[in-house]
């Protein structure tokens, strides 16, 4: 479903329950309860909302922080790949033929198997297997003078930052926060809704719009740390085409040509 759908349908659900809350209340209490209620719950509630405040707020900005890592990181991903790349295409044939079709049949399989399988939890096997490949050959290939050994060493480096990048976004797929985390933050926002109910319940205009405001915004902080925390499900990170552009860039137009005629080879990839 639409990111932006899910939000809406999440925004309309809670102002709709906050303010039948307070339609109920009103029904249920009695003027003098309403009163009293009317003079103890501020105390309450501004304590509470503070409390909800600070730690949504300090975990939108982490969030951000972290999913701002998470864009870099793909970037570099690419970036090394397009260097590792220029490095081995100056070495002996076959050899850089073989890394390049190799190196190209990575990038195929990032951008076309691994990424959207990564907003659904999963990941390829098969894109493992052909960055391993390159490490093999790397690793078995033997210099014969100084500059070809500064070229491997350099593509062994580059291969190196491929495969950090590439765990970076894997680990970052799998980590949540904690149950007891998300507990805390919906029960005080619950309370701050609960308790702007119970101290507006001898009111009229304009207290329901700011109500339905205040619930909206709410569900709105939730929602936005859940979403920074599962960027791959929402398409919140680099987007696949993010990666054929900056390849282009990194590495030239002619390699996005090589890269369209020449689709990867999925028949050995296996669910994980």
């Amino acid at each position: 479903m639409n990111l932006y759908i899910i939000v809406v349908v999440l925004v309309i659900a809670t102002i709709s329950g906050a303010l039948a809350i307070r339609i109920l209340l009103r029904r249920l209490l009695s003027p003098a309860q309403a009163e009293q209620a009317e003079r103890t719950v501020p105390f309450l509630l501004g304590s509470i909302g503070g409390f909800f405040g600070l730690v949504g707020g300090l975990l939108l900005s982490s969030s951000w922080s972290d999913l701002r890592a998470l864009r870099q990181s793909m970037t570099e991903e690419v970036g090394a790949l397009a260097v590792l790349d220029r490095a081995v295409s100056t070495l002996p044939p076959p050899l850089a033929d073989e890394l390049h079709r190799n190196i190209v049949a990575y990038l195929q399989s990032v951008v076309r198997v691994e990424l959207p399988e990564m907003a659904t939890g999963q990941t390829d096997p098969a894109t493992a297997k052909l960055l391993s490949d390159i490490w093999l050959t790397l690793a078995r290939y033997n210099p014969k003078n100084p500059a070809d050994v500064s070229l491997r060493s350099l593509a062994m480096d580059k291969l190196i930052e491929v495969a950090k990048f590439r765990q970076a976004r894997i680990v970052f797929r799998r980590e949540r926060l904690p149950l007891m985390l998300w507990v805390v933050l919906i029960a005080s926002g619950t309370a701050v809704i609960i308790g702007a109910c119970f101290g507006s319940l001898r009111y009229n205009a304009p207290v329901p719009p700011f109500l339905g405001s205040l619930a909206g915004l709410i569900a709105l902080i939730l929602f936005s740390i859940h979403a920074l925390h599962s960027p791959f499900q929402y398409q919140l990170t680099t987007p696949s085409s993010e990666y054929t552009r900056l390849w282009a860039i990194f590495r030239g137009p002619e390699a996005v040509t090589e890269t369209a005629q020449h689709p990867p080879d999925t028949s050995a990839r296996q669910a994980p």
